[in-house]
């Protein structure tokens, strides 16, 4: 038995301290160590090389739409992400998904209206943002907002907010947005 039932987090602490001390994944001490005949990295006179690690899954490719709505007096329009989930809380140019089977302009003007509740005519392109997530490789496409029928609404968002560009320091904004506004010209700064 290689677990006491009736303490095993003493067998855990030991593993944590044989890691710490012998087992180092760079200058092991196999010398040293009370479970060197059964170490595959002990037999294979290479214990660096162990524990091999499985190969990390390519980021899955996915694309998306963001519209830049500004005005000359009120700034650009920005819109906090919902408490959960990726980037949980941080500021946006607003957008969406954008599906393989749609263009970008029907998708954009689709998200504006779902989740800011106005109909929107998207521009021309103002720039292309790649971000790297962990799991996710994005492709975020970034059009001009040039009429927007109505007053956006946070119907899909937490809050919406007209924000200067002097102002952009006090909002939490992700890489991502930060590598948006300064490829539209309306970085920090």
């Amino acid at each position: 038995v290689l677990v006491d039932p009736d303490d095993p987090s003493a067998h855990n602490q030991g593993l944590m301290e044989l890691g710490a001390l012998i087992c180092s994944p760079r200058s092991p001490h196999c010398e040293a160590c009370p479970l060197g005949a059964h170490c595959a990295g002990a037999r294979a006179e290479e214990p660096e090389r162990y524990p091999i690690k499985a190969p990390r899954k390519a980021p899955k490719p996915i694309r998306a739409v963001a519209g830049l709505l500004t005005d000359p007096e009120r700034g650009v329009l920005l819109a906090r992400r919902p408490s959960e989930g990726l980037l949980a809380g941080l500021w946006e140019v607003p957008g969406g998904d954008w599906p393989q089977a749609s263009l970008a302009e029907a998708s954009l003007s689709a998200a504006w209206s779902e989740r800011l509740g106005v109909q929107v005519r998207p521009g021309p392109i103002l720039g292309e943002v790649e971000h790297v997530f962990t799991h996710r490789r994005l492709r975020l496409q970034v059009h001009a907002i040039e009429a927007c029928h109505g007053e956006p609404s946070a119907l899909g968002y937490p809050e919406l907010r007209w924000v200067s560009r002097d102002a952009l320091d006090g909002l939490p904004l992700s890489r991502l947005t930060e590598k948006v506004l300064e490829t539209v010209g309306w970085g920090r700064g």
